[in-house]
């Protein structure tokens, strides 16, 4: 992701007014996701987010198009990372549980290995 496009999500988030958690809430994601796209720490932006994105802060969808994603064509569905976009849900609602929760997910992780 250029750095750029950070700077353009959070730059059309402030002037809406909106904190990160609360566009977040709008695009449906966490608010990870938001302060990772600002932070210039996703590589490149989901599809399906890009036209929320473009929807809630009313910018063009072009602006927020990577570079990269011409690469990844080939395999959208895994980030630069190696970290697939289900794994990275996954860990991020992990991340949001209470710690008791979080015990109760490592046991049944572990019971079906």
């Amino acid at each position: 992701m250029e750095k750029n496009i950070g700077s353009i999500i959070k730059q059309a988030r402030l002037q809406k007014g909106y904190t990160q958690e609360a566009l977040a809430q709008l695009v449906g994601v966490q608010k990870s996701a938001v302060a990772k796209w600002e932070n210039g720490r996703v590589s490149e932006i989901k599809r399906s987010n890009i036209g929320s994105l473009s929807e809630v802060l009313g910018i063009d969808p072009v602006l927020l198009v990577s570079d990269s994603d011409a690469m990844n064509k080939e395999n959208p569905t895994v980030q630069d990372d190696g970290i697939s976009e289900e794994m990275q849900e996954l860990i991020d609602r992990i991340k949001s549980l209470p710690e008791d929760k979080i015990q109760l997910l490592l046991q049944v992780a572990k019971s079906i290995e």
